[in-house]
């Protein structure tokens, strides 16, 4: 005959045992689902992390290569700059000389005698304006000596304005050659053309087409010179 308390205790036992283990899968299953659950968060704080790493990247490469932008472009608007004040201050140079060699007052030491010039010659008017012509001569060479680095700057446009300074000064130089040539003119005929060249070669004879040419020339080069010179002054230059 089986005993009953035994049986009972048995009955408990195993409830206590399968209880047991339901509780212990149950932990485990939780368990399972803590770490799935940590897990998941894990990647998506990583996914997250890394999306804001990048993004980060992404951003300072903008920063850096729009920095670049800037840094080059004020480079160059420095250097257009710098370009435009070098060739407007040797302009003004070379206008103050033309106008000093156009001079119509001649000093006696402009007349002095000169090795290897006839003294008629080394002693007449238009003979001073060679002088000076010789004098000057270099800052006309200094400006001829900017073109093409301004060219690459500014562009070719300025080309014909280079050309209009070179004619202006051959024009000079030929106009005092002439009437130092014809210094002794006694051809009626010839007469005209030796005032037009006393108009091309004296400052201040009306009308003097030499100056108002000279004018011009400074006033195109202004146009071109100045927005550069301006545009590097501000931050936010115009292109």
């Amino acid at each position: 005959m089986i005993d009953t308390a035994v049986l009972i205790k048995q009955a408990i036992f195993s409830a206590g045992v399968v209880a047991a283990i339901v509780a212990g899968a149950i932990a485990l299953i939780s368990l399972f689902a803590n770490y799935r659950l940590a897990l998941k968060v894990h990647r998506q704080r990583l996914g997250h992390e890394r999306d804001l790493a990048q993004e980060r990247q992404r951003a300072e490469t903008e920063l850096a290569q729009l920095k670049l932008r800037e840094d080059r472009r004020s480079a160059w608007l420095a250097r257009r700059a710098l370009n435009a004040e070098g060739m407007l201050a040797a302009l003004y140079e070379l206008a103050h000389a033309l106008r000093a060699i156009r001079s119509p007052l001649v000093l006696g030491v402009e007349m002095a005698p000169e090795e290897g010039v006839a003294d008629d010659i080394a002693s007449h008017p238009a003979y001073a304006i060679i002088r000076r012509m010789r004098t000057h001569e270099p800052k006309i060479v200094a400006i001829d000596a900017k073109r093409f680095a301004f060219q690459a700057l500014f562009g070719r446009d300025s080309d014909p304005q280079f050309q209009a300074l070179t004619r202006l000064w051959n024009s000079i130089h030929h106009a005092a050659s002439e009437l130092v040539r014809y210094r002794n003119n006694d051809i009626p005929q010839q007469e005209a053309f030796l005032e037009h060249c006393r108009r091309i070669t004296t400052l201040g004879l009306d009308p003097d087409n030499t100056e108002a040419a000279l004018n011009q020339v400074v006033e195109a080069f202004e146009a071109i010179c100045r927005p550069a010179i301006e545009a590097a002054e501000t931050v936010d230059a115009p292109d």
